[in-house]
């Protein structure tokens, strides 16, 4: 079996014993692959958009042995239909198209589905969309993989819609406990300095006095 990227392994880790689950831009279907190898999974439905790398990870399906992985071609989590799984995979998109696929499907405000989510940008939009659109965040992950660092976000619909501190929505529940975790605040804080250095070229104060904001918030979790 294709060793998993550290990505992969993070969510493989947080899916459920006994899930059904469906992987939404499964490309090459690793990590069904690597679930239906463990057991650990009920049921698995590989999805993607495009019909190429669905027919990849067809290909990769039947050079592993493996027969109860499902895969079906379709924009986001339309080829899924209400009832059929328990656990959603979202991983390797922009924060704004994962909440954008949330925010196509109604089944999906279901308190009993595991949502697993890995933005490779704009996790700020993804944690903003959920808090503002009754989901909670239960637990991230964070993890450097080739130099990059990223976050795993476990979630589910609670219908709770919550505000909180635009800085939350760059760090999450992320801390620095970890040198992972310290690694990923620290990327935040370099991303909202740039921000602010290039918006003190402009008139637009009342933009840079929020950023000032959330750089305090971002520093402030440094020094717990």
């Amino acid at each position: 079996m294709h060793k998993l990227s550290k990505r992969l392994e993070a969510i493989f880790q947080l899916v459920p014993v006994s899930a059904k689950v469906a992987d939404i831009g499964t490309d090459h279907a690793y990590l069904p692959i690597a679930l239906s190898l463990s057991g650990k999974c009920s049921k698995i439905i590989a999805c993607d958009i495009k019909e190429r790398p669905l027919e990849n990870a067809r290909e990769n399906i039947e050079k592993f042995s493996v027969n109860d992985i499902e895969t079906r071609l379709g924009n986001g989590l339309e080829p899924i239909k209400s009832g059929e799984v328990d656990t959603v995979i979202i991983a390797g998109m922009g924060g704004d198209v994962i909440s954008g696929i949330i925010g196509s499907c109604p089944w999906i405000k279901n308190s009993d589905i595991t949502l697993l989510l890995q933005p490779m940008t704009s996790a700020e939009v993804l944690r903003k969309y959920l808090c503002k659109n009754g989901f909670e965040i239960s637990l991230e992950v964070p993890l450097s993989e080739n130099g990059k660092i990223y976050t795993v976000i476990k979630a589910f619909y609670s219908g709770k819609v919550i505000s909180f501190d635009d800085g939350y929505y760059y760090t999450g529940k992320i801390n620095a406990k970890t040198s992972d975790g310290r690694a990923y605040i620290e990327k935040q804080l370099r991303r909202i300095d740039d921000c602010i250095n290039d918006l003190s070229r402009t008139d637009n104060l009342k933009s840079v006095f929020k950023y000032v904001e959330i750089k305090n918030y971002i520093n402030n979790l440094l020094e717990i």
